[in-house]
């Protein structure tokens, strides 16, 4: 019974000192998941909760033109730096032509369709953009139809020094 009482409070220090720790270690970039679409196929990520917003869409195209990244920032709901991980996003690849992006409690953007479509328009993989808002659901929707059969890779990066994004990188597929 006597080392009851002495090993009770030694656990109760070393779990309270424990949980402290993690305080100090810097929080940095991280690749929270990365999967690979080929014809058709989904996934999801990201973390139900909270209001999120689309801040910006970015492109870059490999110089042969074999690949392109399309990278789309993710901030909170009021526009600013997202810290931490993303909302819940799902990413749809229908028959390798065609690529359904939704984000879930993104109520807030500063894309439209006017300059999705400016940014995408030199795309060596994307045909056509759509931006759809669905109010009810609270979720915003990227449509984009794709000039050729595609695989995608898609990535989450947590947010930390810069927002959170999520990398979509676009290959063409030859089977």
């Amino acid at each position: 019974m006597n080392q009851f009482k002495i090993f009770v409070p030694i656990l109760l220090l070393a779990v309270s000192f424990s949980g402290g720790s993690w305080a100090a270690v810097p929080t940095k970039m991280a690749v929270i998941s990365k999967s690979i679409l080929k014809g058709d196929g989904a996934v999801q990520g990201g973390q139900a909760g909270g209001v999120y917003s689309l801040l910006d869409l970015k492109k870059f195209t490999h110089k042969t033109a074999k690949s392109e990244r399309l990278v789309i920032e993710i901030g909170d709901g009021s526009m600013q730096k997202l810290q931490g991980r993303l909302g819940y996003y799902t990413v749809e690849l229908q028959k390798g032509r065609k690529l359904i992006l939704n984000f879930s409690q993104a109520v807030n953007t500063a894309l439209n369709e006017k300059n999705l479509a400016s940014k995408l328009a030199s795309s060596p993989f994307v045909k056509k953009s759509e931006l759809r808002f669905d109010r009810v659901g609270q979720s915003t929707s990227l449509i984009l139809d794709l000039k050729k059969n595609t695989q995608v890779r898609v990535a989450s990066v947590r947010g930390g020094v810069q927002t959170g994004r999520l990398v979509l990188d676009l290959y063409e597929d030859h089977r």
